[in-house]
């Protein structure tokens, strides 16, 4: 099992060359904005197997909604599981700069997967954390 970084597999489905919404074609990086001005891949998809590392804001941005029936306000964090082939990915360091043990499971040098093979990944669950 691995989780999927959301955003970025979002971006995944539509790769470059394909035409967005609006008729903006997509190219293969995305223009970061704000203090880091690099440009990013986005023909990867990037996986990991920890919950704890997917869960990170830069990942899973918290989501308010109410609850119709209840009217309580919640939080939610959202995230895919998936399947993925054995030796289509490669492994490598945390990327949103931790400075502490991540998830005690996994390294943090090991607990980014990212692959460009198409049809490599199987989508079979849909993750939600509520938080109030």
């Amino acid at each position: 099992m691995t989780l999927t970084l959301l955003t970025d597999l979002l971006l995944s489905f539509s790769p470059a060359g394909d035409v967005a919404l609006g008729g903006k074609a997509l190219t293969p990086y995305a223009q970061l904005s704000g203090k880091n001005k690099c440009k990013e891949d986005i023909s990867q998809i990037f996986l990991s197997p920890s919950i704890l590392y997917v869960e990170k804001d830069a990942f899973a941005a918290l989501q308010e909604f109410s609850d119709a029936q209840s009217r309580k306000k919640l939080q939610a964090r959202i995230a895919f599981q998936t399947c993925v082939r054995p030796g289509c990915y490669k492994i490598g360091p945390q990327s949103i700069g931790a400075s502490h043990e991540i998830d005690p499971h996994f390294s943090n040098s090991e607990i980014e997967w990212f692959t460009k093979e198409r049809g490599a990944t199987a989508l079979y669950g849909l993750l939600v954390k509520l938080e109030q």
